[in-house]
């Protein structure tokens, strides 16, 4: 890997970071969810320069239409983000569209999904990401350095033709070592450490009674 990146070791930074914020309080899931955002964030600041070929930016919501796998404590961080935005009614409309893209998209492979063309429920009109501080790792290990070959990956993907999109591979590398380190945490802690679609994972917590707690409404 270029710069000289040790996945493993960052792996296990994440993970003792993420430790520390589970056992300090248990019952605050978020917490350790954007303790390891901020450490991988940080991180990668120190790769600036190379990050400069990256090609996506503001508006650029081109790949906002593929499943994205979420794990509890980054579910967690993204309603505790919800709940300061939004008021009881406007949450209840939320719930209410997560639960029509559930019925719509819960099921589907990643293929089938890109095929729906069927956005993320945080993009905007302007194809900016709404909940961008707290997005989950593996939207931040999303990245390409041609936009272009974005875009023709998509379209030619409802041809049933395949298309490479070029990848910045260091931050590709760097964020999913970060999502298994907080997957690491939650199973040393007794968690669920299994990942779920964005979609899913949200309709479980606001639309599901069973197990739900007021933690989980937003």
């Amino acid at each position: 890997m270029t710069e000289n990146f040790d996945a493993p070791s960052f792996r296990r930074q994440v993970r003792d970071q993420a430790l520390t914020f589970l056992r300090q309080a248990p019952a605050d899931q978020a917490a350790a969810a954007k303790a390891v955002q901020a450490l991988a964030e940080n991180f990668n600041q120190r790769f600036r320069n190379n990050r400069a070929a990256i090609a996506c930016g503001p508006g650029c919501g081109d790949c906002c239409q593929v499943n994205v796998a979420v794990l509890e404590a980054e579910t967690a961080l993204v309603l505790q983000h919800l709940r300061q935005k939004l008021d009881s009614d406007a949450c209840q409309a939320f719930a209410r569209r997560i639960r029509r893209l559930q019925i719509r998209v819960g099921g589907l492979d990643d293929e089938e999904r890109l095929l729906t063309r069927v956005r993320c429920p945080f993009l905007d009109d302007r194809q900016s990401c709404t909940i961008y501080p707290v997005r989950p790792l593996l939207c931040r290990a999303m990245t390409s350095t041609d936009r272009q070959s974005c875009r023709d990956a998509i379209a030619l993907a409802a041809l049933g033709e395949e298309r490479p999109v070029l990848v910045h591979l260091l931050q590709k590398e760097l964020f999913e070592a970060a999502f298994l380190g907080l997957a690491d945490a939650l199973a040393a802690t007794g968690r669920d450490n299994r990942s779920i679609p964005l979609i899913t994972a949200l309709d479980r917590k606001l639309n599901q009674p069973v197990g739900r707690t007021s933690e989980d409404c937003c």
